[in-house]
């Protein structure tokens, strides 16, 4: 059975370096047969042959036999999982290029980056975007932590104020911190959500997940009060709670 793809890496040796490689790429584009796609001709260093090394996206998944009647039939094509941006670098590099390099379309990156991953990247540094740019965001949040006697702790070098919203997937009210100054964070057998089964945040409805003027650090009790608080005021926090932006 053929292995399906959306993106492919392709080579092939040539003879002929006044090929019109610019144009075939922009029909195929135009044909909408690819999205996005890169190349040039260049010298193979172990062979001393001119090569043409190409990677395209595809518009869709598409496996050998499709690519062989519909973009070339003579690429030895090979599946592209990696990196789309490193696979560019490879068909640009200037050290062994000819020609080109030709690159038509738009690239996509390999993969879509989940939601989560993305809101979670701009809370760190760009928190009051976060909001406008995606409504309703997911944000990463520590799981595991031990709820007791907790106190406030300042939390620097935080701009957004986030809070739990209520909904089908996610646990509270909107709150200002000021609405209410106690949070408390649990550990998996107390948590009064399972929803995907990893979060543990608030303890009920209209509890803050977390503050821009304050956060909650466990009580000395718990041996790992001073990590788990490291890690929570550096955002290296493992798991993601959909919140609104105030």
């Amino acid at each position: 059975m053929h292995p399906r793809c959306r993106n492919w890496w392709g080579t092939i040796y040539v003879n002929n370096c006044n090929i019109n490689v610019e144009g075939w790429l922009m029909q195929l584009l135009t044909n909408e047969l690819i999205g996005y796609a890169v190349g040039q001709l260049e010298m193979e260093a172990q062979t001393n042959r001119v090569q043409f090394k190409l990677y395209i996206q595809c518009t869709s998944q598409r496996h050998f036999p499709w690519l062989y009647e519909n973009i070339d039939g003579y690429i030895n094509w090979e599946p592209a999982k990696g990196s789309a941006v490193l696979y560019r670098e490879e068909c640009t590099m200037d050290e062994t290029r000819i020609a080109g390099p030709w690159e038509v379309g738009e690239m996509k990156m390999q993969g879509k980056a989940s939601k989560p991953k993305i809101a979670g990247n701009l809370v760190k540094g760009e928190a009051p975007f976060v909001g406008a740019a995606h409504g309703v965001s997911l944000v990463p949040m520590r799981h595991g932590r031990r709820s007791a006697n907790c106190r406030p702790h300042p939390q620097p070098s935080v701009t957004q104020r986030i809070f739990g919203s209520e909904g089908s997937n996610i646990v509270g009210d909107s709150r200002f911190v000021n609405e209410r100054t106690t949070a408390f964070w649990r550990t998996p057998s107390e948590r009064p959500w399972d929803g995907f089964g990893r979060q543990c945040l608030a303890e009920q409805r209209d509890s803050p997940i977390y503050s821009g003027e304050g956060c909650y650090e466990p009580a000395q009790d718990d041996p790992d009060w001073q990590s788990r608080l490291s890690e929570f005021d550096k955002f290296m926090l493992s798991d993601f709670m959909e919140v609104n932006f105030e």
